[in-house]
């Protein structure tokens, strides 16, 4: 595949739909990968459609792959059609019939130069009126997909600091081929949005950055996540690899805005900028007529528009 594996576990997902397609073991698929002499073109790894596209283009790629050895085994049972034909554990079945996958390799070594085939996945391009729209709009590289973030925190009341106390999130995955990997990915998703809520920003001084290091940049380490709970929700949909959606960016973008209300929550001040740093929330805080102090807490504005009962 031209594809590029950045550590999402597309093409791992991409082995197992081979596997599956041609009923053999994982640890028989080897995918060779962004090699310019053998792989085909991919238009990258970005906008969370490695694993969309590359499967589909997997599926593709096995059913021409399928057709050729069922023709194959046809030939050499003298069998007219390849109805009813299966591959089951490494083998064609066809009734009481059994040939292995690697005899008809060989077989196909000797009349035509082997199993070759290739699956391309091209997605159909969206309607759209000319008259609206003045550049030519992408096709469809993923589905969309919904997801919601539930964040609980503690704030300082005298320093401002934040902790995460806990992190659920539940995500329209359309179907998880690999949930491992897609948690993980969810999970780090859910690391960048927190570091952009809390901490991460890069500081400009007269065209200089003036933080260009990891030390002054401040990433969130593994010590600073709390524990993701992670739901998966299986909403298929039309076009993925058995209904699979893309995974990878959308629980970047939650985190800021979920955390952001915890904290306007729990403290009564709410920050208009990220990152909400403790100063930002202990400055909020001793400044009443600060722009982001907020009057009371979430809780207390709702109360005092009728939003909700007092107890």
């Amino acid at each position: 595949s031209g594809a590029v594996e950045i550590g999402t576990g597309a093409l791992t997902g991409a082995a197992q739909i081979l596997a599956e397609e041609l009923g053999i073991d994982l640890a028989d698929i080897d995918v060779a990968q962004v090699d310019t002499e053998a792989t085909p073109f991919d238009y990258g790894a970005q906008g969370s459609r490695t694993a969309f596209s590359v499967g589909n283009a997997c599926r593709v790629a096995a059913a021409d792959l399928r057709r050729q050895v069922f023709e194959i085994a046809a030939k050499q049972w003298n069998v007219a059609t390849t109805d009813g034909m299966e591959l089951r554990d490494k083998s064609v079945v066809l009734g009481n019939r059994t040939m292995s996958l690697a005899e008809v390799a060989s077989l196909s070594q000797r009349s035509g130069g082997g199993l070759i085939s290739h699956g391309t996945a091209i997605q159909p391009m969206p309607a759209y009126d000319p008259t609206r729209v003045k550049n030519h709009p992408l096709p469809a590289w993923t589905s969309p997909s919904f997801h919601a973030h539930a964040v609980e925190v503690s704030v300082d009341d005298a320093t401002g600091d934040v902790t995460i106390e806990r992190y659920v999130v539940a995500q329209d995955v359309g179907f998880a081929i690999n949930p491992t990997y897609i948690e993980g990915q969810i999970e780090g998703g859910v690391a960048q949005g927190i570091g952009q809520a809390l901490s991460e920003e890069i500081v400009y001084e007269g065209g200089r950055v003036l933080n260009a290091n990891l030390t002054d940049y401040k990433m969130p380490t593994a010590m600073d996540m709390p524990r993701v709970e992670t739901i998966l929700v299986e909403h298929a949909s039309v076009n993925g690899p058995y209904g699979a959606k893309g995974v990878g960016e959308p629980p970047c973008i939650e985190p800021p805005a979920a955390i952001a209300n915890a904290i306007a929550a729990a403290s009564g001040v709410r920050v208009q900028a990220v990152p909400i740093t403790a100063e930002k929330i202990a400055l909020a805080r001793a400044t009443p007529c600060h722009p982001e102090r907020s009057e009371g807490s979430l809780k207390q504005q709702q109360e005092r528009q009728g939003m909700m009962p007092r107890p």
